[in-house]
Formats: C-alpha cells, sequence, structure tokens
C-alpha cells in the first residue's frame, strides 16, 4: 500500500462542533506500507474537551513514513491522548519529519502507543514518537516499543513520553529491542522530566 500527500481523517468536532471526541481508523494491509506526505488522524477537535482516538496500523511487510506523514490520536482541551498500534513482521522507519503521536490537549495527559516490528525502527531527519502530555503539567503518557531488530534515533529524531511543562509526572517508556543507538544530535529515548524507562 502506497499514499502520497493523502489523508485519512477520524477527527471529532468537525464543523465547528466543541468537544468531539474522536473516533478510530483501523487499516490492515497483507504486503508493506508506505506513506509520503500524508496524514492519518484520529484527533479530538471542535475547541471543546475531546479525547484522542485510536488509530491501528497492521502490515505484514515493512513500514515507511516520510516527508512529514503523520499518525496522530490527540486529545483536545483537556481531553487525554488517545492510542495508536504499529504492529508488523518487516521493519518500521520514519524519516524527513515524519512522527507518530497521541498527545494530550492544552491540559491533557498523554495517550498510549505500541510499536511492535519483526525487523529494525529506525527514526531520521527530525522524525519522532511522542506521548507526551499537554501543557499545564499534565502527565505524560506511555510508550511500548518491541523491536526484533535494532532501534536507532539519528538527526535529532526523538523517542519520549515527556510530561507536559515543569511539574508534571513523566510518562513511562518500555523499550525492548536488539540494541538501541542514536547519534549526539538525538536526545537520550525518553529523555523528559521524570520518564521512567525499562
Amino acid at each position: 500500500m502506497s499514499a502520497a500527500s493523502s489523508q485519512f481523517n477520524a477527527r471529532g468536532g468537525l464543523g465547528g462542533s466543541p468537544g468531539g471526541a474522536a473516533g478510530s481508523i483501523d487499516l490492515a494491509v497483507s504486503g508493506s506500507v508506505t506513506f509520503s506526505t500524508t496524514d492519518i488522524a484520529a484527533d479530538a477537535g471542535g475547541g471543546g474537551d475531546g479525547t484522542g482516538g485510536r488509530v491501528d496500523l497492521t502490515a505484514i511487510g515493512a513500514i515507511n513514513l516520510s516527508a512529514a506523514s503523520a499518525i496522530s490520536a490527540s486529545g483536545d482541551g483537556s481531553g487525554a491522548g488517545g492510542r495508536v498500534n504499529l504492529t508488523t513482521d518487516g521493519a518500521v522507519s520514519l524519516a524527513q519529519g515524519a512522527f507518530i503521536v497521541a498527545g494530550g490537549g492544552g491540559v491533557g495527559a498523554g495517550g498510549r502507543i505500541g510499536v511492535t516490528t519483526g525487523g529494525a525502527l529506525t527514526l531520521s531527519g527530525g522524525s519522532f514518537i511522542s506521548a507526551a502530555g499537554g501543557g499545564g503539567g499534565a502527565a505524560g503518557g506511555r510508550v511500548d516499543v518491541s523491536a526484533h531488530g535494532d532501534v536507532t534515533l539519528s538527526q535529532a529524531s526523538s523517542i519520549t513520553a515527556a510530561a507536559g511543562g515543569s511539574s508534571g509526572a513523566g510518562g513511562v517508556l518500555n523499550l525492548t529491542a536488539g540494541a538501541c543507538r542514536k547519534d549526539r544530535s538525538s536526545p537520550p529515548v525518553g529523555a523528559a522530566r521524570a520518564v521512567r524507562s525499562s
């Protein structure tokens, strides 16, 4: 499956409806997946306090996101982030500013992201995976990564479950991989106030 400059949309609050919780997106692909400049969004919206939705992407082959492609399930206002799950027998690559996010709204707690790959997980070009809390001291969420191969971060890429603001509790980051490698431009994995790693 390949998509360029495309949108998969289950946002809440469309048409200005306040507090709209997001819906869900479920993509199951029998081969590999390549997204370029593509937005897959189950975000809350409408200026209220909606909770982020859910995105599930399952593939047999590799999953490649590039050119600022985004997979998101973020909250709005005080709404918490939703859930994003990527599962593949192959490798996962995020490049050229691509990102996966399940962030809290303005003051909402971070959501939950799961990445399970039969190969390597590679982030480059400022790409990131984030379950950060919103502002105002909101708690960070949870990121679970299970990679059969190595996890590699380069060019200021990151994986985090950061708190929102200086007073929030950090989230949880669980990472299982053959090895975790990063260059000097990328922050430590999970670098944030009170983030726990295991």
